[in-house]
């Protein structure tokens, strides 16, 4: 046993001189007071008069107990008049407690019986004997809360029968000294107020139950760990838990669910056909011409031939080239913005000289015309950066579009017509009639808002449409024969009555797959009669004819007439945007790998914490190392480095979801082997990345 500095002196008072006694030598020259036998250090306490014998020893009365007892302690070791308890009483403990250490105990006196259940925090022992308590304490009112939520009256509950608190039993802040325990809320002080607490006024309430749904309204996030159950005895304000960006959730239904052994592996990615087609967009999109003699236009460069279809006189001898539809040799040019970056085409209308300012402007009213079956048109200038007076339209670019002059007529369309004779020919119908009606409703929208600003279209002809989609067409070239005969002297509604005439020649010509069919009209629509649906035919017939007894066509007459085929239409156009959706969800987190790779590269080799104790390269930081070894620089028994894509793909999408497969980790010496599961490789990246943030 350690001697003991006597409380009488400071540790700056000098070592005391102690009465010679039999035995006692003389305090070491350290300062250590203490008395020696046999140099063992034993109770220090001063004799003054007294036998040795007489003396209690203070081990007894500190520790309960002096180890020198038979090792030649020369003081009073009688138990008899010494408390049980082996705590040492500490000096500034009630007088309560220090009476009770004196008296002896008596296995007679009547057992302690409280009358109230004593509240958390304020479980104070009381004494056998009230008779030295203040009276004052007495007569004092009973003290009653204004709150009965926490049960005061009733006795706390047993641990073993309190239920643990929900949640995830491996949380560190759920553990205490190794083992497990309820999280028991603190109790507020009952001498204060209960203003601001968040709970029921008249009900009763289990302190180790915490419902988050009922916490003040707040939203709950399904994805962290429990809160505090203290949140149900003190207010919090609302939180709302940000978005969470790591989540991959099964595709919602649609009309294509195959069942499990009918699917296959394309069907968790994106379809084939779609992502070829977008590759191919792409790719004409940033096409360009090498070598290319072609000038920048105002604010347009790299520009790139389109129309290669129409001739190009040769020589002086030559004939010139035929005009287009517009009266002028027109050229289509894809180029770029150089103010935004986004690709436009240009339609070059060679040898027009511009006579009138104002017809020009005639283009700002039609970029206000929204309508998804329309090219919009921005902008339209003349220029002579070609060599000439040209007027270039600046329209939207929809990349690998075709006219249905193409699509339909052209010499590798996919509807041909084959012949019986030398002057008989026998169309091969392979137009649906749903096709046709798609068509339609597309047009008659366009139209629908063509005709509500106040324009006409003028270009409803199988070389001036786009098809570019699947049954997704749209008007081109609007605006240009307003500002080439801007000065033509007819008025709006009659080229709005050309428009339903145009209209009715471009859909008899495609469901006859004749580009010639209106020569022979009557034919034509008997043919359309024998065909498709008489529905289709009156349509024709009206835009032809038009009402009858001198009225014009009108576009809700029009609209009336295919209501039943504009449902259908937009049904089908709904199902195509479900499609859509699906594989835009299958695509949301293909980053996921990326952020992977970028939390490697963040992670290991850092300089600056080469001589930091708490950011060395063991632990989590060495096994992240070999792992990256592991995925990155594998070599063959030869030697050579390793490129299979396929294999870092598959390590990346394993650690991605934390997948319980194990592999085994070589140091760079092959001394050293590691056999590891995803699924802790993947908890060592977050919490280095974690600390990481944190450093930052």
């Amino acid at each position: 046993m350690s001697s003991l500095n006597p409380r009488a002196e400071g540790p700056s008072s000098p070592p005391p001189s102690y009465t010679a006694v039999s035995g006692l030598k003389t305090p070491p020259p350290n300062g250590r007071a203490g008395l020696y036998n046999g140099g063992n250090s034993v109770s220090p306490r001063r004799v003054k008069g007294e036998a040795a014998n007489q003396t209690q020893c203070r081990n007894i009365v500190i520790y309960g107990y002096c180890r020198y007892q038979d090792r030649g302690c020369i003081f009073n070791h009688d138990t008899s008049n010494i408390s049980p308890s082996k705590n040492p009483v500490s000096p500034s403990q009630s007088g309560i407690g220090s009476d009770m250490s004196k008296r002896k105990l008596n296995v007679e006196s009547a057992s302690f019986t409280p009358g109230q259940s004593p509240s958390f925090g304020n479980a104070i022992m009381a004494s056998p004997q009230q008779s030295k308590l203040n009276p004052k304490v007495l007569e004092a009112a009973v003290f009653t809360p204004r709150v009965n939520a926490l049960g005061l009256s009733a006795a706390t509950p047993p641990m073993a029968s309190a239920p643990l608190p929900q949640g995830n039993l491996m949380d560190p802040m759920m553990q205490t000294s190794g083992y497990l325990q309820p999280e028991i809320p603190p109790f507020p002080n009952l001498s204060g107020t209960f203003e601001g607490i968040g709970m029921d006024q008249t009900g009763q309430m289990n302190p180790y139950e915490y419902n988050p749904v009922a916490a003040h309204g707040a939203q709950v996030n399904p994805y962290a760990h429990q809160s505090n159950p203290t949140e149900v005895y003190y207010g919090q304000q609302s939180f709302t838990q940000p978005l969470q960006y790591h989540l991959y959730a099964p595709m919602g239904p649609h009309k294509s669910n195959l069942l499990s052994y009918q699917r296959t592996v394309h069907d968790l990615f994106l379809k084939d056909n779609l992502r070829e087609d977008l590759q191919k967009k792409a790719e004409a999109t940033l096409q360009t011409l090498p070598n290319s003699t072609l000038p920048n236009v105002d604010c347009y460069h790299t520009l790139v031939p389109l129309d290669l279809h129409t001739p190009k006189p040769q020589g002086k001898a030559a004939p010139a080239s035929p005009p287009s539809t517009f009266g002028y040799t027109s050229w289509v040019y894809k180029a770029i913005n150089s103010k935004d970056g986004r690709p436009y085409i240009l339609r070059r209308l060679e040898g027009f000289r511009l006579s009138n300012e104002k017809a020009i402007r005639v283009v700002e009213h039609w970029g206000r015309v929204l309508s998804a079956s329309l090219v919009t048109v921005h902008d339209a200038f003349t220029t002579r950066a070609f060599g000439d007076n040209s007027i270039v339209f600046v329209f939207d670019y929809f990349p690998l579009s075709q006219t249905l002059q193409e699509v339909h007529f052209g010499p590798n369309s996919r509807y041909q017509t084959r012949h019986h004779g030398p002057h008989q020919s026998q169309t091969q119908h392979a137009n649906t009639e749903h096709t046709l009606w798609s068509y339609i409703v597309q047009i008659t929208s366009a139209l629908k808002a063509i005709h509500a600003a106040g324009l006409a279209a003028r270009t409803i002809q199988p070389s001036k449409i786009l098809l570019t989609n699947k049954n997704r067409i749209r008007i081109n070239c609007c605006s240009i024969f307003d500002v080439l005969h801007f000065e033509s002297g007819r008025t709006v509604l009659d080229y709005q009555q050309d428009d339903y005439v145009a209209f009715g020649r471009l859909i008899l010509s495609i469901a006859c797959n004749n580009p010639h069919a209106i020569n022979n009209g009557q034919k034509s629509l008997d043919f359309v009669g024998r065909t498709f649906t008489p529905e289709l035919k009156n349509f024709l017939l009206y835009l032809f004819h038009g009402p009858g007894n001198g009225a014009v066509r009108t576009i809700d007459d029009l609209l009336s007439m295919i209501s039943f085929q504009m449902i259908q239409s937009f049904d089908s156009s709904l199902h195509q945007n479900d499609v859509l959706e699906s594989n835009l969800s299958r695509e949301l987190e293909n980053g996921r790998l990326v952020r992977l790779l970028f939390k490697f590269g963040f992670i290991n080799e850092r300089p600056e914490f080469a001589h930091d104790r708490t950011w060395s390269e063991t632990g989590d930081r060495y096994l992240i190392s070999l792992f990256r070894d592991y995925i990155f620089h594998q070599v063959d028994e030869a030697g050579n480095p390793v490129l299979d894509m396929v294999h870092v793909l598959q390590c990346l999408n394993k650690l991605d979801a934390g997948s319980d497969e194990r592999c085994m980790l070589v140091s760079r010496d092959d001394h050293n082997s590691l056999i590891v599961t995803y699924r802790e490789l993947k908890r060592a990246i977050e919490s280095s990345f974690s600390e990481l943030s944190k450093r930052g």
